[in-house]
């Protein structure tokens, strides 16, 4: 999906996750046959935004596909026998619900409904991710990514920090159960 970018005069700010809902959102909306491969969720997300809104009716279930595992594998590549172990053949994982034309069922024109701290750890890194140590941005469709020159300014757009970015991925490892990373 291609879009083009913020009108001239446009500023970067912490609510560019709502300017792209509001035109032809992203990350937040899958293209079908990509539920198969979207990021799952693990119990203690599952609880913390299930506790917060009182229901589980936006959850939906997928089926360990080898595709999703393959995914799995690439995000986390010193992890491979954890990634399996994780999701065994014939199992099955939970992701975020989504409506019939793919939008998360958290999306809205302003952006995500979910206050940020209960959001999934996935969400709230977005694009970014972590190697080893190093922080880095995914190749993905996301408007804070194409409208950034530099990592500080796209850190500075999703109103986050490198250290929250290491902190939040080290609590994503640690729901999955994997070690932290050395």
């Amino acid at each position: 999906m291609s879009r083009s970018p913020a009108p001239a005069g446009t500023p970067p700010n912490p609510h560019v996750c709502a300017r792209c809902a509001a035109g032809r959102p992203g990350c937040c909306v899958l293209k079908p046959g990509e539920e198969k491969i979207v990021f799952p969720l693990f119990p203690e997300e599952v609880e913390r935004i299930s506790a917060y809104l009182g229901h589980r009716r936006w959850l939906a279930q997928e089926p360990n596909r080898p595709e999703f595992v393959q995914v799995m594998k690439r995000m986390f590549p010193l992890d491979q026998a954890a990634v399996e172990a994780l999701f065994p053949p014939g199992g099955g994982h939970y992701r975020l619900g989504t409506d019939s034309g793919g939008r998360c069922v958290f999306l809205e024109d302003e952006g995500c409904c979910l206050p940020r701290e209960i959001r999934p750890y996935h969400c709230r890194i977005f694009p970014l991710w972590m190697r080893g140590r190093r922080l880095m941005v995914l190749e993905a469709e996301c408007l804070a990514r194409r409208e950034a020159k530099t990592l500080e300014e796209l850190l500075q757009s999703l109103g986050t920090s490198g250290p929250e970015v290491r902190e939040l991925f080290r609590r994503m490892r640690r729901a999955w159960g994997l070690p932290p990373v050395a």
